[in-house]
């Protein structure tokens, strides 16, 4: 059963790994996705919002929800 896991700073190259593979296929990777993706918790965890990562023996799969503007 795959484990849902808070971000860390500990997942943030993982983070950066599976986001950045997916951008670059499906995009270009722009100066504003390498600032996210190089600084996580600044960039959504800090305003307030998620990344979340599931695993069993590996990490699987990634969500990340963005804080609103208020």
């Amino acid at each position: 059963m795959p484990v849902i896991l808070p971000f860390t700073d500990a997942l943030a190259p993982a983070f950066r790994a599976i986001n950045a593979a997916w951008i670059e296929e499906m995009f270009v990777l722009e100066a504003h996705d390498e600032h996210v993706l190089d600084h996580p918790r600044e960039a959504i965890v800090e305003p307030g919002g998620r990344s979340c990562s599931s695993r069993t023996m590996a990490i699987l799969g990634r969500a990340t929800s963005w804080a609103r503007a208020r």
